[in-house]
């Protein structure tokens, strides 16, 4: 097991620690920056995510970091459309270059969510060119 943390506790405390913490209930140390993630979900025999509404936003590029658990896997009913790709997130200019609004995580297709669908997601600084 890989740990990226360093810290002057001795071995055993941390294993200790961790053994009495659920895999979501981890205690961050102080010198560990906290992260935030939106979490966005479909729900089962749905297209669309909750959180799902309409925005408009004015930039040219986005920057994120997404965090997959168990529930993005899925076997389709069809085997055909499996292979089907669809959209985590991003914007679209809707082919009119004053008008821009974001896209949500959505379950594309002519298939629903076979189950409860989470994925995590944080915005990360423009990049600038």
């Amino acid at each position: 097991m890989f740990w990226g943390i360093t810290s002057c506790q001795k071995e055993t405390d941390l294993a200790a620690s961790a053994s009495s913490q659920t895999q979501e209930n981890i205690p961050t140390l102080p010198s560990t920056p906290t992260v935030s993630y939106t979490s966005y979900t479909i729900p089962p025999g749905a297209q669309y995510c909750e959180q799902e509404h309409f925005e408009a936003i004015s930039t040219q590029g986005i920057a994120f970091t997404v965090l997959f658990d168990s529930s993005a896997v899925y076997s389709t009913k069809n085997t055909s459309n499996q292979a089907d790709i669809n959209k985590l997130y991003g914007f679209s200019d809707n082919r009119a270059h004053h008008h821009s609004y974001r896209l949500y995580p959505y379950f594309g297709g002519d298939e629903y969510a076979p189950h409860k669908i989470t994925v995590k997601i944080r915005e990360e600084a423009a990049a600038k060119s």
